[in-house]
């Protein structure tokens, strides 16, 4: 079992997630490279893209 971001139980019920629920990738925006969070919500692909920074 794999615990979430807050605290709460990942992968211990049906269209929970098991696994990794966040990552953050480097862009390039206007040559300037910058961090996105990307946070998935569900199951069912629904994700969550932060705003970049720096």
């Amino acid at each position: 079992m794999h615990s979430g971001r807050n605290g709460e139980d990942a992968g211990t019920s049906p269209g929970t997630l098991g696994c990794m629920t966040s990552f953050v990738c480097r862009v390039n925006i206007g040559g300037t490279v910058k961090s996105v969070t990307i946070t998935v919500k569900s199951a069912k692909g629904e994700y969550e893209v932060g705003r970049p920074t720096s």
